[in-house]
């Protein structure tokens, strides 16, 4: 689907290719809310699912609605469908203002708050170590 839509921007518009892979990261903003959630499920489950198991993980309402999000997400191009109806992860979604730390979505600004725990520490003990 991103694929197709894409190639058709292309041919339709005369904005550079970087415009076109904004618009490409614009259809990743759908993943919020529930959806995201089964999509943190699914990421961190590592093997395949069903709707059901779904369903119990994210607290839906019924198999359909969890089915309908799985759906989506594969609509995205982020899960694919096995022989036997469950899904797997196919690609990991870039989320704005997070990273990935193995099957963990983690905020992205904790890399700055380390970086500055390292720089407090070596300025607070860094004239007790002796040279």
């Amino acid at each position: 689907m991103i694929n197709i839509y894409l190639s058709q921007l292309r041919q339709k518009s005369n904005y550079p290719l970087p415009w076109c892979v904004a618009v490409v990261k614009v259809e990743y903003d759908e993943l919020q809310g529930i959806t995201l959630s089964v999509y943190l499920h699914v990421v961190r489950k590592d093997k395949p699912v069903g709707p059901r198991d779904v369903m119990k993980a994210a607290q839906l309402s019924s198999p359909s609605v969890a089915y309908r999000h799985l759906q989506k997400l594969e609509e995205l191009g982020l899960l694919q469908k096995n022989e036997y109806g469950e899904y797997l992860v196919k690609k990991k979604a870039h989320i704005k203002g997070f990273v990935w730390l193995g099957h963990r979505l983690i905020p992205a600004l904790w890399r700055y708050s380390i970086i500055f725990f390292v720089v407090l520490m070596i300025e607070c003990f860094g004239s007790a170590l002796p040279l």
